[in-house]
């Protein structure tokens, strides 16, 4: 308890060192993806209990054995090392000044974060802009209104987690797992969400305007007042929606 103490504050050290010393700024945001992708290996995510591929998610509901069992898996996942949970929040921080200051390429992804465990995290209100979050692990995950602009998000598992009012634009969802989001006033507009797979999820007022979500599986979710303007919604998969209450 005390190193990760120790730990988190030596977190908020390199971060006002960041804004501080803008040469060294990008090479601790580096430092904090490894520390982060390091503990990742051990303190690996949770595996999922249930074989999801194998669910007809159409054919269920809320109170099915297989649904009600990967909640409760989702719910029960907690943060194994708050030390990790304050360098993502802390990366997400200094993400839009080292962006800045470093004079970095557009495109070019300052968090690294690839393949890392998030399970379980508060990460609300930060700047993951052009951040490579591929196939990372942000189950049950509070994403709340932060930003994931041109965000590579793909192959991440995003099981129960909540996206409400955060900025996804233009971001790239292809063959994400969203099931059971709750993503209502969220912005996908111009995202790439071909063969998601969000069954359940709730989208109440989201924006998916010029999207793609050709190939989606969209099994009873909920779309009230939800914008699909100009998306392409090509073969989509199960699309049985539902009305919010």
């Amino acid at each position: 308890e005390d190193d990760i103490i120790r730990r988190s504050a030596a977190i908020d050290q390199l971060e006002a060192l960041a804004k501080e010393e803008p040469a060294e700024a990008r090479r601790i945001a580096n430092m904090l993806c490894t520390y982060v992708k390091e503990l990742s290996r051990q303190y690996p995510a949770e595996p999922i209990p249930t074989n999801i591929e194998k669910i007809d998610w159409a054919s269920i509901d809320l109170e099915d054995t297989s649904h009600r069992g990967l909640e409760e898996w989702a719910t029960d996942l907690h943060v194994k090392r708050p030390d990790m949970e304050h360098a993502v929040q802390s990366l997400g921080r200094l993400n839009p000044y080292v962006r800045t200051e470093s004079n970095t390429a557009e495109s070019d992804p300052i968090i690294t974060l690839r393949h890392a465990n998030l399970q379980g995290r508060r990460l609300v209100n930060l700047d993951f802009t052009h951040a490579d979050l591929s196939y990372a692990n942000l189950q049950n995950t509070n994403l709340d209104g932060s930003n994931f602009h041109m965000a590579n998000m793909s192959w991440a598992n995003l099981h129960f987690a909540s996206l409400q009012k955060a900025h996804l634009i233009k971001a790239d969802l292809e063959h994400a797992n969203l099931h059971c989001v709750s993503a209502h006033n969220a912005k996908f507009t111009r995202a790439d969400m071909w063969t998601v797979q969000m069954p359940h999820a709730q989208l109440g007022r989201a924006d998916f305007s010029n999207s793609r979500l050709a190939y989606a599986n969209m099994a009873m979710v909920g779309i009230t007042h939800t914008n699909f303007t100009n998306a392409d919604m090509n073969r989509i998969l199960s699309l049985i929606h539902i009305s919010e209450p």
